[in-house]
């Protein structure tokens, strides 16, 4: 039978209807006599006992009744192995192109029933070098050769394209798989590797054919690296582990060229951030050059954002050739650039005579944690640009933060004293590095009856500390008797995922939100707050008066407004630094936001909204931004001058260096900044919500 020209039809009531595309034909080898299989999406008309006609033209077709084939002896016959793998090669070409449902579990299955039933034809395969503790390198007896490679498990078909076309990586524990190799229509069963299988950097010791095979095998973890999470892991260990250069830079003012790649960061997500200075006043380079083992890519589009470097200009201020410029230094971030991870890189400066000049960078290979601030720790806040912050630095420090925290390992929990029974509250208190102020905290809790039926949670983001807290905390209750639970958390995590990790543990239907730095002015302040909570029911949070030492008032509600050199929303305070007793700011009100410092909700309000959100680096904005996102729900927020309580403000954060330079905050605001400026300018909009020039309300 010709199957060219054939048009499929299939019944449609009691006529014939064309079978719509995409649909594929095959026809097996002659050793059947003239088969044809035709293989389609589901249609209505497909079911057992339909009608199937293929027609070329109107003279010539042949009619069919489907029938179910439960094997391939029902759909067959006695099959042979050629016609066996061009049914399973035909399946799989078929559904990974034409079809495109290369996720259907129930083809996988389907076709891994074929194979299992062919499995006598299929011998076994196993790997040949194992590539860290998830993969393996696996070698067919002939390679893969020039066409793509299957594997075919319970419930999935993976297409795999082989860079070398002599080995494929693999997983490591294959299961119940099979490999169909499409160049010569093989199949082979997988198997573990063997007891003594070597590992991948074992083999350049196993003579030429070793030194082959590793070459082929990290070829191949190089494509895979840009996809697949473990072989990016095998790849990041290896480079982490293979010697470095010393970083080479070119600083000599008696040279018409110099330049440094001073920071070239893996932002472990198949990105790069590079930080560095270039000098050419007598524009002697041509082209630039980015370069790794696995990297040749052009750089000089890359050099947008430039920003003054005044250890530069004067290091080459008396150069014979011309100075630095006024802008040599520079940011990038090259979103997919290191998919292939590499510890080291190098920018070359090519130049028009036709020599070269490499700049070095230390290794960059950094934890997420060290990534992430020696970005935020490396530029002057008068460097950031409105471009430089939203092309450069959001992108690079978003990936590293969302990576940091993914590794967050689950915190520890240590409970001093009786645990109250039956909190209506509970207190958390996030703790990094500053612990001066707990012995003070307690104590205004321990005469403050209220605090007796409150349940208090201190959670701990600097764990190098534990044994100092806990033997703090536990001589405090033998003074006064106040039950407290301690969270230690694996690492700096920050505020927003303390607070979360301390609301997790919460047993009350309330959360109070405060700072170690925060001090009760006198006795009843939290019935107060929740009373304030309890009398308005469109609040969805609310905040107490803070002061400062003086007693000036240093909080008195949030709101917004646009300033600075990229006009962007800042958080401010109504009336910060009037007297205590100031009159606009003795009223309960509405505000547009509270701070985080100390904020009273419920519990199923903060749960409902994800609790704060640790998209923001090291602590700033977390606040505003979880008061947007309980009034996105429909609500307000409130102030109670009635609660009053010392700030003794900023403490704890001025100890993180990165913070303190500045360029965290501004990290920050520009997050949230993308996220709420619509919402602000709504907000602000409202009359009850405009300060005057004095700093409160119109």
């Amino acid at each position: 039978m010709k199957l060219a020209g054939l048009e499929p039809m299939v019944a449609d009531g009691p006529q014939l209807a064309p079978l719509p595309a995409p649909l594929a034909m095959q026809q097996l080898p002659e050793e059947q006599g003239h088969q044809a299989l035709l293989v389609t999406r589901s249609h209505p008309a497909l079911v057992p006992g339909g009608r199937l006609s293929l027609a070329n033209g109107p003279e010539t077709s042949l009619d069919f009744t489907l029938e179910p084939a439960e094997s391939l002896a029902d759909l067959l016959g006695e099959p042979g192995p050629a016609a066996v793998l061009a049914l399973l090669l035909f399946i799989a070409r078929t559904s990974m192109g034409t079809l495109r449902n290369r996720e259907d579990p129930e083809l996988a299955a389907t076709c891994h029933r074929l194979a299992q039933q062919a499995r006598h034809l299929a011998p076994p395969l196993a790997g040949v070098a194992l590539c860290g503790p998830a993969l393996a390198l696996w070698q067919p007896p002939q390679g893969i050769g020039g066409m793509p490679a299957y594997i075919l498990s319970e419930d999935r078909l993976t297409l795999r394209l082989s860079r070398s076309r002599q080995v494929l990586v693999l997983d490591r524990a294959p299961g119940n798989s099979f490999l169909i190799e499409g160049q010569a229509a093989n199949l082979w069963a997988l198997q573990p590797p063997p007891p003594g299988t070597p590992a991948l950097a074992e083999l350049p010791r196993q003579g030429e054919a070793g030194v082959a095979l590793h070459h082929a095998g990290m070829a191949e973890l190089a494509q895979e690296g840009a996809t697949n999470a473990k072989a990016r892991q095998y790849l990041r260990a290896v480079a982490c582990l293979a010697p470095t250069e010393p970083p080479r830079v070119s600083a000599d003012p008696q040279r018409p060229v110099g330049g440094a790649l001073e920071v070239a960061l893996d932002d472990h997500a198949g990105g790069l951030f590079l930080r560095g200075w270039l000098r050419d006043p007598l524009r002697l380079v041509e082209s630039l050059q980015l370069r790794s083992a696995f990297v040749e890519e052009p750089f000089g589009a890359a050099l947008r954002h430039r920003y003054a470097r005044p250890d530069v200009t004067k290091t080459f201020a008396q150069s014979p050739h011309g100075g630095a410029g006024s802008l040599p230094g520079f940011v990038a971030w090259l979103p997919q650039v290191a998919r292939q991870p590499q510890a080291q890189w190098m920018l070359r400066l090519l130049l028009g005579t036709g020599d070269r000049l490499d700049l070095t960078s230390p290794p960059g290979i950094l934890p997420p944690q060290q990534a992430r601030d020696a970005i935020l720790g490396g530029l002057p806040l008068s460097a950031l640009t409105e471009a430089m912050l939203d092309q450069a630095i959001l992108p690079a420090v978003g990936r590293l933060q969302a990576a940091f925290l993914a590794d967050r390992a689950e915190p520890e929990v240590v409970r001093i004293g009786q645990p109250v029974a039956a909190p209506a509250v509970t207190v958390v208190v996030p703790l990094y590095r500053n612990l001066r102020f707990i012995r003070f905290q307690l104590a205004h809790f321990a005469r403050d009856p209220a605090m007796r039926e409150t349940e208090l949670i201190y959670v701990l983001d600097s764990p190098e500390q534990r044994p100092e807290l806990e033997h703090l905390l536990r001589a405090l209750h033998a003074v006064y008797r106040l039950p407290v639970t301690l969270v230690v958390q694996a690492g700096n995590y920050g505020f927003a995922s303390a607070c979360n990790a301390g609301a997790a543990l919460a047993r009350a239907p309330r959360l109070m939100m405060l700072n170690s730095d925060v001090i009760p002015a006198e006795r009843g302040w939290l019935p107060t707050l929740s009373a304030a909570l309890d009398a308005d029911v469109a609040l969805l949070a609310v905040g107490p008066k803070l002061l400062t030492e003086d007693g000036s008032v240093q909080h008195g509600g949030l709101y917004f407004e646009r300033h600075g050199a990229l006009d962007e929303w800042y958080n401010n305070h109504y009336w910060k630094g009037a007297p205590r007793h100031f009159p606009a700011l003795d009223q309960p009100r509405r505000v547009p936001a509270i701070t985080g410092a100390a904020m009273l909700l419920d519990r199923v309000r903060f749960d409902s909204v994800d609790g704060f959100s640790t998209a923001y680096a090291i602590g700033d904005y977390e606040d505003s931004d979880l008061c947007l996102k309980l009034r996105a729900q429909g609500g307000e927020i409130g102030y109670e001058p009635r609660a009053e309580l010392y700030h003794f403000e900023r403490q704890s954060i001025r100890d993180h260096a990165v913070h303190d330079r500045n360029i965290a905050t501004a990290y920050n605001r520009r997050v949230h900044q993308a996220r709420w400026s619509q919402a602000i300018e709504l907000l602000m909009a409202r009359p009850e919500f405009i300060p005057t020039l004095a700093g409160g309300l119109a």
